[in-house]
């Protein structure tokens, strides 16, 4: 709780003017951090950058024109927290007791994540190795590619 104190000097004419600054506020948002989308094994993952619990409630991915194409289920995140999505095809042992797609990832298209009508973030996937996956280093703010590791 802020307080503000004023003074006969503050006084006009009569009048106070006062001057009210603000800075925007922001809400903590996911972003996408790794996508594989070579061959059936399909995923993204998506993090939490922030400081705070994020919610995935009124988050979308869409591979397409259709921003709304993958409504995420309804979990809170913890800061450092992600959640994997597997591709629809993925029926590979690792993704089991993992969220599904209602599609698959392919190359050369564009993976977005919305929330409301906002792109929250995006990232067109390239041509990847079989066992390749495409994984942003969040300090340089680029994706490169890397091999994927076996889950155990």
């Amino acid at each position: 709780e802020e307080e503000l104190t004023l003074s006969a000097e503050d006084v006009q004419d009569g009048m106070i003017q006062v001057e009210l600054l603000t800075t925007e506020r922001k809400e903590p948002v996911l972003q996408i951090c790794a996508v594989a989308a070579k061959g059936n094994q399909d995923y993204v993952e998506l993090v939490n950058l922030s400081g705070q619990y994020v919610s995935t409630k009124g988050y979308y991915l869409s591979d397409g024109e259709d921003s709304y194409k993958y409504v995420l289920p309804v979990t809170m995140l913890s800061p450092g927290e992600s959640i994997r999505l597997v591709g629809k095809d993925n029926f590979s042992p690792d993704s089991l007791g993992q969220f599904a797609l209602n599609f698959n990832l392919k190359q050369g298209e564009t993976l977005t994540l919305t929330r409301s009508s906002d792109t929250v973030d995006a990232v067109t996937i390239p041509e990847m190795s079989k066992d390749g996956v495409y994984v942003k280093d969040f300090q340089k703010g680029i994706y490169t590619e890397q091999k994927r590791e076996r889950e155990r």
